[in-house]
């Protein structure tokens, strides 16, 4: 198997919203200062307020990911203020399926990653798998963003582990923790 590399993809609908929140919280910062210049009155909760939104966008919009497939693992990168990287086995893995938002899941995870773009229009897949931990082991999940091409090499190497609900996959975590 060749190493499936993908990277995250905004489209111009995306960054236009995005860009336009940007800017609406960038004027209604200018009107705060305004206030303050003008009329003396300071409000420091509404400064943290905007600022601390104006952040958020700023970050969620300014991320870029990129998924790496080998015959080890997987490797998820992450590229904003900061650079992260996650690497996860492939024997590690129990599950990969469509994410369905739910009240209550089948399996319970310790630790979920949200490793895809807010800009990226595509559908979002879970990744379900076991980490070792000095007390034993524990589920962990990544969301992610694979697209079609990653999903293609997935199936060649994954073709149990591949669901289509999040029905199989307490099945399948049973059956890791057995071996």
């Amino acid at each position: 198997m060749n190493e499936c590399k993908v990277e995250s993809q905004t489209t111009l609908k995306n960054r236009c919203i995005v860009g336009g929140s940007i800017g609406a919280m960038l004027l209604l910062l200018a009107a705060t200062i305004a206030k303050w210049f003008l009329w003396g009155i300071f409000i420091p909760l509404e400064w943290l307020a905007e600022l601390l939104v104006i952040g958020f966008l700023v970050a969620r919009s300014s991320s870029r990911y990129c998924y790496t497939l080998t015959e080890a693992g997987f490797r998820f990168e992450k590229k904003s203020f900061r650079c992260t990287t996650l690497e996860v086995p492939l024997s590690d893995v129990f599950a990969l399926y469509p994410y369905r938002p739910a009240l209550v899941g089948l399996v319970k995870f310790r630790r979920s990653y949200r490793l895809h773009s807010a800009l990226d229009n595509r559908e979002v897949w879970t990744l379900a798998y076991r980490y070792a931990t000095p007390g034993g082991s524990e589920n962990r999940r990544i969301y992610f963003k694979p697209g079609t091409e990653m999903l293609a090499a997935l199936q060649q190497c994954l073709p149990e582990k591949i669901m289509t609900g999040q029905e199989g996959v307490a099945v399948a975590e049973e059956k890791t923790k057995q071996s």
